[in-house]
């Protein structure tokens, strides 16, 4: 029951069709509530859809889905009152001027330890208002054969880098000569040069 006016507490969560995942989290979700007395309703849309009732924020609830830059600039795209805007990230539209300032504060100090007090100050802010309750993080695994040289690869996206990406000629076979041109060395004709490549 709510607080305010002693209403049954209803709602209904917003889930994207195309996502199966999404879909059976939020039917466990409903049963989960419905045993503690809260009704919540389904709404199951198609993906763009979806993504109209997120950026216009009509919607009660949203089983939405986030990857924001892993850098301590990303949650300011995600939970600032700035990302509350209609252009913004922050599709609940959050807004606390602490965070707000707390974060700014840590984005700008030169001081790295004072960065840190700001930030555990910011995280602990978020936790405490929970304006959105993580359900879960989907395992993300990567592979490259043993002949690819990569740089290191970053937690958040393993395709940065991949124009670094290489085969040492030693190791290449047939497939991955193919549409392969030698370097241009520089000062020379590069037109002359692809004309003899080719």
């Amino acid at each position: 029951v709510r607080e305010k006016n002693a209403r049954p507490l209803e709602f209904t969560l917003a889930v994207p069709s195309s996502s199966r995942n999404r879909v059976r989290l939020a039917v466990l979700m409903q049963e989960q509530l419905r045993a503690v007395g809260v009704k919540m309703n389904i709404e199951e849309m198609e993906f763009t859809t979806f993504l109209d009732r997120m950026s216009s924020r009509n919607f009660d609830a949203i089983f939405g889905a986030a990857h924001t830059d892993p850098s301590p600039v990303g949650i300011r795209q995600a939970w600032s009152s700035a990302a509350a805007a209609k252009d913004g990230s922050n599709f609940g539209s959050y807004r606390n001027p602490n965070f707000d300032a707390q974060l700014d504060s840590g984005l700008t100090t030169m001081d790295p330890a004072a960065s840190r007090r700001y930030f555990r100050t910011v995280f602990q802010t978020i936790v405490d208002d929970a304006p959105a309750i993580w359900v879960y993080e989907p395992r993300l695994i990567a592979g490259a054969h043993r002949r690819l040289r990569t740089p290191e690869m970053r937690p958040d996206g393993w395709w940065h880098g991949i124009a670094d990406w290489s085969i040492p000629t030693g190791e290449r076979i047939a497939r991955d000569r193919v549409g392969l041109r030698p370097p241009v060395a520089a000062g020379s004709d590069s037109t002359a040069d692809s004309t003899r490549a080719r």
